[in-house]
């Protein structure tokens, strides 16, 4: 009886910092002032097509939920992870399928920023396209 007690507890416990690491981390985003798309792309090398990196950009906030006028090429992947599991693994699903749709099948594991993100699926497809 007593393990059920605490079995529950921390499944409690786990819930509440679930909601309160998703109300963080929204709150972090949505303190922002959105940026132009085109503003956010300008910090990325000029080998990156800049059609690619805004697909990109676009794509990662309708896969997670994130509007993407108010990401960073700065901030960390962790960004987007940042939110409750259910979103995260449904948003990660969305965007791998996109990937795989574009031809993209591998990553650098080294990516730590989303501009790291961005300029490696936008130079995939690029060299995707060319290898046609």
């Amino acid at each position: 009886m007593f393990g059920i007690i605490i079995f529950g507890g921390l499944i409690a416990m786990g819930v509440v910092a679930a909601l309160i690491g998703r109300y963080l981390s929204g709150n972090n985003l949505k303190q922002r002032r959105p940026l132009l798309l085109s503003e956010i792309v300008k910090g990325l090398p000029p080998a990156v097509p800049q059609k690619e990196a805004f697909e990109v950009l676009t794509k990662m906030g309708e896969s997670f939920g994130v509007q993407p006028e108010l990401l960073r090429l700065d901030d960390s992947i962790s960004a987007l992870t940042g939110m409750d599991s259910w979103r995260l693994g449904e948003g990660q699903e969305m965007f791998e399928t996109w990937l795989r749709g574009r031809g993209v099948v591998r990553l650098p594991n080294d990516l730590k920023t989303i501009g790291d993100l961005i300029a490696a699926v936008a130079l995939s497809q690029r060299k995707g396209a060319g290898d046609s």
